[in-house]
């Protein structure tokens, strides 16, 4: 009899360690992707550059930043941004401003034929990627 009451006496621990340690699990740490909104992507003729600002929302801790002009073709044109150091650790539940007038691009004939594009990325390896045509900024006389 003691050695019945000790075998269920173990299964049941046994199912409760196990479901402790189960809800215990990396299924509550999930964060979602970062969320990216673009608030400018113009080229600035007389600078010869793009200047991008963006409000990102993130989780996670912020690993890199880049941004890329793109043609019509989705082909890169001119040097593309990359950051992966002043943005990474950052933890922008609040949100944070991005602003940046690094993209440089050979001059433009039209400009309405390329796009941006800026991809943020976090600690978990999520991504999130938004595109917009670039406008034209007006130069002041």
């Amino acid at each position: 009899m003691k050695t019945n009451i000790k075998s269920a006496l173990i299964v049941i621990l046994s199912v409760l360690f196990t479901s402790v340690m189960t809800a215990c699990g990396d299924d509550d740490d999930k964060t979602s992707a970062p969320v990216v909104v673009l608030t400018e992507a113009n080229y600035e003729s007389a600078e010869n550059e793009v200047c991008v600002q963006a409000n990102i929302s993130a989780e996670g801790l912020i690993a890199s930043l880049g941004a890329v002009v793109l043609d019509k073709d989705g082909r890169q044109v001119g040097e593309s941004y990359s950051d992966s150091k002043t943005y990474a650790g950052v933890k922008a539940t609040d949100g944070v401003h991005f602003h940046i007038h690094n993209v440089v691009i050979a001059d433009v004939a039209t400009v309405a034929d390329y796009k941006l594009r800026l991809t943020v990325t976090d600690k978990r390896g999520q991504q999130t990627t938004v595109e917009q045509a670039l406008g034209l900024e007006e130069e002041d006389e």
